[in-house]
């Protein structure tokens, strides 16, 4: 719920109201890695990629080498101009992945 409110925000163009929403939920849920990210997701469309990071990140310690979470982190390597750190990050990510 607390997730389709914040994208309503950012429909009404309430950026302001997003972020302080979204810092709220970060702290309250601060274990549960889909929140954390969530709230990278959120703050990457914001354009606050350091703090899409760090959320993105905080997930990734939470519930590591989830598939989801590894490829927004890659994604955001690349946007950082860092293709050497996402393909680390895949290949790690798929070394851990169990095989089917």
């Amino acid at each position: 719920i607390e997730g389709l409110r914040l994208t309503a925000m950012l429909a009404k163009n309430d950026a302001a109201g997003a972020k302080q929403a979204a810092a709220a939920l970060g702290e309250r849920e601060r274990a549960n890695p889909q929140v954390q990210a969530m709230l990278g997701d959120l703050y990457g469309r914001l354009g606050e990629l350091d703090s899409a990071r760090a959320a993105l990140e905080r997930a990734d310690e939470l519930a590591r080498n989830d598939v989801g979470i590894v490829l927004r982190l890659a994604r955001l390597d690349l946007l950082a101009g860092d293709p050497q750190r996402a393909e680390a990050r895949l290949e790690s990510a798929a070394k851990a992945a169990p095989q089917a």
